[in-house]
């Protein structure tokens, strides 16, 4: 069974990473850079290289979308999104991706589905996967901002200090700008800082 689901999701990232080669999509140097990180540190903490690789490609594929086409896919597909999600559209491609994808490509790998929904906030509970891809959006080639910067060379030391560096990073930004954090990132830094790095 596994090496059907490994071999379905390699067919995806093949053909998605071939797409998006020949595509004009806006950010297929940050989705590929993105893939590419992602497997590199899944291979590195044990977590399934082609799964993170397909929330890679994904991750921010629908970002582009303004907000009313994104809450038209989010209705389509029938997603239900909590209040305070509802009042933050910049959080909206995450969700609409996920449900996209599930019903565009048949993807039905339920890690994969929420390393994609939750790669902006986290949340409390996120597997390897999913924060391998929370990482790897943060710090993929191309992000040359110190922070970033921090972030791979952590990454390549524990997937738990860069995850925790990563979020409080996030955090940092928003409080610094007068903006709220949504609860899941919230709800997941203190789930990190209550547990002692060991990735």
């Amino acid at each position: 069974m596994r090496s059907g689901r490994l071999k379905a999701l390699a067919d995806f990232n093949r053909d998605f990473s071939r797409h998006l080669k020949q595509s004009r999509h806006p950010l297929r140097v940050h989705l590929m850079a993105v893939a590419r990180l992602a497997a590199t540190l899944a291979r590195k903490y044990r977590a399934d290289p082609a799964g993170a690789a397909a929330a890679g490609y994904l991750h921010d594929w629908l970002k582009p979308y303004p907000p009313a086409r994104l809450r038209a896919v989010l209705r389509r597909h029938r997603v239900r999104l909590d209040p305070k999600m509802k009042r933050l559209p910049k959080l909206w491609h995450g969700p609409a991706a996920a449900a996209h994808a599930r019903h565009l490509f048949h993807l039905n790998h339920a890690d994969v589905l929420n390393a994609v929904r939750w790669h902006t906030t986290g949340r409390p509970g996120a597997s390897r996967l999913e924060r391998v891809v929370f990482v790897a959006d943060f710090c993929a080639e191309g992000r040359e901002y110190r922070e970033a910067v921090v972030g791979r060379r952590l990454a390549k030391r524990s997937l738990e200090l860069a995850t925790r560096y990563v979020l409080a990073t996030k955090l940092a930004y928003m409080n610094a700008r007068g903006l709220q954090p949504h609860p899941a990132g919230l709800a997941f830094w203190r789930t990190l800082v209550r547990k002692t790095p060991h990735a």
